[in-house]
């Protein structure tokens, strides 16, 4: 599980980070910065895994994540819903 973790943090954390300075800049619209919002993102996709392991009938991890992505980013961040929702 260590593992894991340092390697989520060192391998996909900077990537999202890129990925948010490049759209957003310096800050983003609910004014957290790209090197905030990093550490956010992959907190929050590994909060909602247990959660859907537990319960997969009633947790949305995609319409979970797009939520909070809504909340730090706004809606056009967060992409449209799936088909059929």
């Amino acid at each position: 599980m260590r593992h894991r973790l340092r390697v989520v943090a060192q391998e996909v954390g900077p990537d999202l980070h890129a990925v948010t300075h490049d759209e957003y800049g310096e800050r983003l619209p609910s004014g957290l910065t790209p090197a905030e919002v990093a550490p956010l993102l992959i907190a929050v996709n590994d909060g909602l895994q247990p959660q859907w392991l537990l319960n997969s009938a009633d947790v949305d991890i995609a319409g979970l994540f797009r939520a909070f992505l809504t909340t730090i980013v706004g809606p056009r961040a967060a992409g449209p819903p799936p088909a059929g929702r």
